[in-house]
């Protein structure tokens, strides 16, 4: 296993992310699944998927540049899911995944979340 970047910042989604934010989960969807047309929505708009109800969205940068993301979705007052977790193929093994997770866990119960779900499909093996 490669070591911890400890160059990776994580920081909260702006709009300045908005297209990182979609290039990196479609190319992760393409590679894993099939692109739907409820991805290419949600990922065309997750200021209004995500925030507008009170959840999040986290961005990893690495020398300032976005290489990962992971977002939670509010289900319940006190109920998180977190979807949208991915990291760029080249940067995949250097534990930015794990640092995105512990800071989304922290993020969520900054919000309020007592409970955090993540659905996932065989195929999401990392997950």
């Amino acid at each position: 296993m490669e070591e911890a970047v400890s160059a990776v910042r994580i920081v909260d989604y702006s709009n300045e992310y908005a297209k990182a934010f979609y290039d990196l989960n479609y190319a992760w969807i393409a590679e894993t699944y099939e692109v739907e047309p409820e991805d290419e929505k949600i990922l065309s708009d997750p200021e209004q998927y995500y925030l507008a109800d009170g959840g999040a969205i986290l961005v990893a940068l690495y020398e300032g540049e976005p290489v990962g993301t992971c977002a939670l979705k509010r289900r319940a007052d006190n109920v998180m899911e977190m979807s949208k977790m991915t990291v760029l193929k080249s940067m995949r093994g250097k534990r930015i995944g794990e640092q995105l997770g512990k800071a989304v866990i922290a993020k969520g119960r900054e919000l309020g979340a007592k409970k955090m779900i993540l659905n996932s499909n065989k195929k999401g093996s990392a997950a």
